[in-house]
């Protein structure tokens, strides 16, 4: 009876196994690896924690460009100096016109 260890990119397992015949006997080790992405072993679990991860840092981004261009489109009026009317000015001219009439 033999025990094998078997180690892949931080994965392990260990299984028994014992040889019957002289030319030996192939053992096949399965191991919790379900997706290697850049190099990465991951176990299903980490593959979902890393999917729901992305997506809410997506979120939280569209969210942040959304709150800036709202918070853009109150200030360039402002940026670009556009003059405010004062009512004086709107009084004054309704002054004006009816006087030409």
């Amino acid at each position: 009876m033999y025990s094998i260890r078997v180690e892949y990119k931080g994965f392990e397992n260990m299984v028994s196994a014992t040889v019957n015949s002289p030319d030996g006997s192939i053992k096949t080790v399965a191991m919790d690896v379900f997706v290697e992405v850049l190099g990465i072993a991951m176990s299903f679990a980490t593959f979902v924690l890393w999917i729901v991860i992305v997506a809410m840092v997506v979120l939280v981004l569209a969210i942040m460009v959304h709150e800036y261009h709202i918070y853009r489109r109150k200030k360039m009026p402002q940026l670009f100096g556009i003059p405010k009317v004062r009512s004086s000015h709107i009084i004054s001219g309704m002054n004006f016109q009816n006087r030409m009439s």
